[in-house]
């Protein structure tokens, strides 16, 4: 991947209602983004990822074009949103001797490098800095924190940095013979320079004072910093038209002409020079009375005594009354209150009339009539006599409930039942039970439904949305689909199986793997071989482990145990330039043949091509006709085994005629006649003719009967 944006931080306005932020660069993990909120305050609080209310969800890690960030909690209006890039400065590629060129892992390394830089350069952009074409000898400073403390940050007067100035220390009125440091503050308080009194000065050479007042000696030892003579009275400012004031005058502001006058308060209300207001009699009137004259006062709420005073207005003459005379004048009346609220009001002694019933069974039903508390308590304790429920549960079963009978809740299957809040009960604050489910289910076998979802949240899931099939979420983006008898991606090329950091260790596959692309080590087969099927030789030289193609043989231990087949070698490949001296001498050796052991041959009436022979078929066809024979090419001469089934004699012929036979006794010569013989022993019978001679190899030892007429050597 290539980086052509610089865009390394995106700011927004929240409005309360927006939760998606759009970020436009590039981040390898979601680690890598820094999510801040700015207050209208200016507070900055840092967010982070989750699922709580003050958290956020992150999409598009990865892509070169950025994502979204999500806030489960929409920013407020006055709030500034700002999203930026914060990569971590760590480098995890590691480059392994001899292998092949990593280019997508080395790209990656690159990638990381160019963001990191991109990310430094946006610090550097908030940070104060020097003109390139200025100079500074050195921007450090290794003045310790308490050193800085109460400092400001300044220039020496080489135009240097420095942290250890402090703004000025007030010395308070300037005095003669008074040792003064650089940087004293003072008030020129002598009115014998009246252009300079009551200025402050900053003293910029170190010294002790002389004179009677500042400027008269030591003006080139301190430097004005606030001018206060020219306006330490008011006709002096720019915005006043200030005549002759009056005792008791007042500092006005007028609007026709934009400036300050003075004036003397007349009328109904008068002001002194000494600060006390004087209102008139009856001057006060009703408008200029505030609504909360009375309400605005601290409130009585208990202790009113027989003394304490009230306002009235007594025909129009305002007069105060005692409590005990407004008690006295309220204890003489008598009043018929009729379609009147009261409001809070206190009984003292029984209630009678007619309005009120004193019913056990409150038969009159009256909706205006008032109950007494015993025909109350009569009629609640026959009611609660009778008063019952029924309870059913989810097979129906009923219970029913009666008086002064409990109901209990238990735990289990998964559910705690505790209550909450068992404070007052009331209809606004009602008691609570809660039936809370644990977050470890041990007793749920199954969950079935026509659509289920099963995940951290609705963009990372395992959903049944469709019939048969299973979908699997990450990233709010449908991934993968199980359905019958195939794991298929939800859309094409969108998942990787593994990663160059996280590979899966095996793989089988019983059936045929199609890919666009299969590279070894990070190369790709394409550039390795050419079709081995149908190719005379493997074009392109390429490394397998420390073995090589073309040229050198692959060692037996790079490949796999019967790993080739004849299906994996194109007809007439191998010839014997290709075969090894020790392709027979170098297997292991086999002391006995079965009829059904193969061996090779070359089959002449098949243009000489390769074909395997059982053992029985290849002794048979030794000897046409024969159960076994050994001849030359007319069949005259040759070594016959068994002429006639089962006699276990071997016979040699040549030019036609059988000159000897071999037999459990030894090697007879048949034309000249006579037998030969080394067994150790003879256990049967035999017949040595005239004409026949015997040579017997001893020691030799008789078993059976010999009749011999010819001659016999015994050696």
């Amino acid at each position: 991947m290539t980086i052509s944006s610089t865009t390394t931080k995106n700011s927004y306005s929240g409005n309360g209602s927006t939760t998606a932020f759009a970020y436009g660069f590039y981040i390898p993990s979601s680690t890598d983004i820094q999510v801040i909120v700015r207050s209208a305050t200016g507070t900055e609080t840092v967010k982070s990822e989750g699922t709580g209310s003050t958290n956020y969800s992150i999409s598009g890690v990865g892509n070169a074009s950025g994502g979204t960030v999500t806030f489960v909690t929409a920013p407020a209006s006055g709030e500034t949103v700002v999203l930026r890039r914060n990569t971590a400065k760590t480098q995890a590629t590691d480059y392994v001797a001899n292998d092949p060129f990593p280019a997508e892992t080395h790209e990656d390394a690159l990638d990381k490098l160019t963001i990191i830089g991109q990310d430094l350069q946006e610090q550097i952009d908030r940070s104060f800095k020097i003109s390139r074409t200025n100079t500074m000898t050195s921007t450090e400073f290794t003045d310790s924190a308490s050193d800085r403390a109460n400092k400001v940050l300044a220039f020496d007067g080489a135009g240097e940095l420095s942290v250890t100035q402090e703004l000025g220390t007030f010395r308070g009125n300037w005095a003669a013979s008074t040792a003064y440091v650089l940087r004293d503050l003072v008030v020129q308080n002598s009115a014998s320079d009246s252009s300079t009194y009551k200025s402050i000065y900053i003293c910029t050479t170190a010294h002790t004072s002389s004179g009677s007042y500042l400027t008269q000696s030591d003006s080139s030892k301190w430097s004005k910093i606030v001018d206060l003579a020219a306006y330490d009275t008011l006709t002096e400012l720019t915005d006043t038209n200030i005549t002759s004031p009056a005792d008791a005058s007042l500092l006005l502001y007028d609007t026709g002409t934009s400036k300050w006058i003075d004036n003397v308060m007349s009328g109904d209300a008068t002001l002194a020079d000494t600060g006390a207001l004087t209102i008139a009699n009856d001057a006060i009137e009703t408008g200029m009375l505030n609504d909360n004259i009375i309400s605005g006062q601290t409130a009585l709420t208990s202790g009113l005594a027989s003394t304490d005073e009230l306002l009235f207005s007594d025909a129009g003459s305002l007069k105060r009354m005692d409590v005990a005379v407004l008690t006295a004048y309220n204890a003489a009346l008598s009043e018929t209150l009729t379609n009147k609220t009261l409001t809070s009001p206190v009984l003292n002694t029984g209630v009678s009339g007619t309005a009120v019933l004193d019913e056990d069974n409150m038969s009159s039903d009256s909706a205006t009539k008032l109950a007494t508390q015993q025909s109350i308590k009569a009629y609640v304790d026959s009611v609660k006599a009778d008063m019952s429920f029924v309870l059913e549960d989810g097979d129906g079963t009923e219970v029913t409930i009666t008086k002064d009978k409990e109901v209990k809740f238990i735990d289990g299957g998964g559910i705690d039942i505790n209550w909450t809040d068992t404070d007052n009960g009331t209809d606004g604050d009602p008691y609570d039970l809660t039936f809370s489910i644990d977050a470890a289910q041990t007793g749920i076998t199954s969950l079935l439904a026509t659509d289920i979802k099963i995940g951290e949240d609705d963009q990372t899931k395992i959903d049944f949305e469709t019939a048969d099939k299973i979908h699997f979420y990450a990233g709010n983006e449908n991934q993968l689909v199980l359905s019958d008898g195939a794991l298929t991606p939800a859309s094409n090329a969108i998942v990787d199986l593994g990663t160059d950091a996280l590979e899966f260790k095996d793989a089988y596959f019983d059936g045929t793997l199609e890919a666009d692309a299969i590279t070894v080590g990070g190369t790709n087969l394409t550039a390795i071989y050419s079709p081995i099927a149908g190719s005379s030789s493997i074009t392109t030289v390429g490394t397998i482990g420390t073995g090589t193609w073309q040229g050198t043989a692959i060692a037996s231990t790079y490949i796999a145990g019967d790993a080739i087949t004849a299906a994996k070698i194109a007809d007439d490949a191998i010839s014997e330039e290709h075969l090894d001296n020790t392709v027979i001498t170098g297997l292991s050796a086999k002391t006995s043949i079965a009829g059904n052991d193969l061996v090779i041959i070359s089959d002449s009436a098949d243009s000489d091509n390769l074909k395997k022979m059982t053992r029985t078929n290849f002794v048979s066809g030794l000897s046409t006709g024969s159960a076994g024979a050994l001849n030359d090419a007319d069949s005259d001469t040759k070594v016959q085994v068994e002429e006639s089934s089962d006699e276990d004699i071997i016979r040699f012929d040549t030019g036609g005629t059988e000159r000897a036979t071999m037999d459990i006794h030894g090697l007879e010569l048949q034309a000249a006649g006579g037998i030969f013989s080394h067994a150790a022993a003879i256990t049967n019978n035999f017949t040595l003719a005239a004409t026949h001679n015997a040579v017997l190899c001893g020691p030799v030892t008789f078993s059976g009967t010999a009749t011999m007429a010819g001659s016999v050597v015994v050696l």
